[in-house]
């Protein structure tokens, strides 16, 4: 059994809304943590697409908040790992052209495959690059799930 939370549209900024949504955000990790979760898919917009300084201090923040809840992508309550399983949005747009993804996460690609728990799952970030790689990727997902079921995660 795998157990996986999901998110979307956080959107992190600095207006009034968005203040609330850091909290918003706080209280859905600590539900998750809580829970258990084996991972966490949050399927775009993870802050607002602003001019690049500002974008890149939203989602400094949003992995503060991610880091603050799962130290080292764990669950500090039960010591099990807590997948990170994030695509960029279309408000994300500007960190992909920036060419920005966090260094502890590998090079950034248009397109992932990760298993979590014997569970596949393919994230395609929003861009127009890497459609070819996506195919590869559920090609992959597919014939490595065998009978179970694989999970597809791409914004438009």
């Amino acid at each position: 059994m795998v157990r996986i939370g999901v998110l979307s549209d956080v959107h992190l900024s600095k207006s009034v809304w968005g203040e609330r949504q850091h909290e918003r955000l706080k209280k859905a990790f600590l539900f998750y943590r809580a829970k258990g979760v084996d991972g966490i898919v949050i399927s775009g917009d993870l802050q607002e697409n602003l001019e690049i300084n500002t974008s890149l201090k939203n989602i400094g923040e949003f992995w503060q908040i991610w880091e603050s809840i799962f130290p080292e992508n764990r669950n500090p309550l039960t010591d099990e790992p807590v997948e990170p399983l994030f695509i960029y949005g279309n408000h994300d747009r500007i960190l992909v052209e920036a060419g920005y993804w966090p260094e502890k996460y590998g090079k950034f690609a248009p397109a992932w495959h990760k298993e979590v728990k014997g569970y596949h799952f393919v994230g395609a970030h929003y861009t127009r690059e890497g459609e070819v790689l996506t195919a590869q990727l559920v090609h992959q997902a597919q014939e490595a799930a065998g009978e179970k079921p694989f999970f597809y995660i791409q914004t438009t």
